[in-house]
């Protein structure tokens, strides 16, 4: 009977051996599909983004060459400091 356990036994550690280096090995490989699946979809982001940025500066340049009223001043460009001041006229009295 101690034979019959003492084999049991050693069954049951070689079965919990190989399914531990299984999970292991599994968890291994969804690692690494994982990680190149981030770098590929980091990669299209970043192609997406140069696109995007690409597109809105030929926009704001073909919008901003033909009229440009502001003369050499960015027409997208909000800040007051750099705007042309006009005289102001003064009341006649």
């Amino acid at each position: 009977m101690s034979g019959y356990l003492t084999e049991a036994q050693e069954i049951n550690i070689e079965f919990a051996r190989r399914a531990m280096e299984t999970w292991t090995e599994a968890f291994r490989e969804q690692s690494e599909l994982n990680q190149r699946m981030i770098q590929r979809l980091y990669g299209e982001a970043e192609g997406q983004t140069d696109a995007w940025q690409g597109l809105v500066q030929d926009w704001m340049s073909s919008y901003s060459a033909p009229f440009n009223p502001f003369g050499s001043a960015n027409p997208f460009d909000f800040s007051f400091a750099s705007a042309p001041r006009r005289p102001r006229a003064t009341p006649s009295g």
